[in-house]
């Protein structure tokens, strides 16, 4: 399960998706990575979804981000309340 949140929510459906933030830290992570030779961030999530990762988001992060439940491009939206939970129950948890 991957929740996306804020810029990477708003982002998520956007050509921009893949591109650099705005924050030189950012740039030098953006440079890295294909440096790596890794795909793009929008491939590697559509393969994960491929083998079954679920995208989520919250409801009120996608009102936050300005979305629409269609906009956002997830495949479940639910309350904060919810995503806790899964958190919970989880063995993993990355918050980044």
């Amino acid at each position: 399960i991957v929740v996306l949140w804020y810029d990477a929510l708003r982002l998520w459906g956007a050509p921009g998706f893949d591109a650099p933030g705005p924050v030189a830290e950012d740039v030098e992570v953006h440079r890295r990575h294909f440096a790596l030779g890794l795909p793009p961030p929008s491939e590697m999530l559509a393969e994960a979804r491929a083998i079954g990762a679920r995208l989520l988001a919250c409801e009120t992060g996608v009102r936050l981000a300005g979305l629409t439940p269609e906009d956002a491009r997830v495949d479940e939206i639910l309350g904060l309340q919810q995503i806790h939970a899964l958190a919970r129950e989880a063995e993993v948890v990355l918050y980044v």
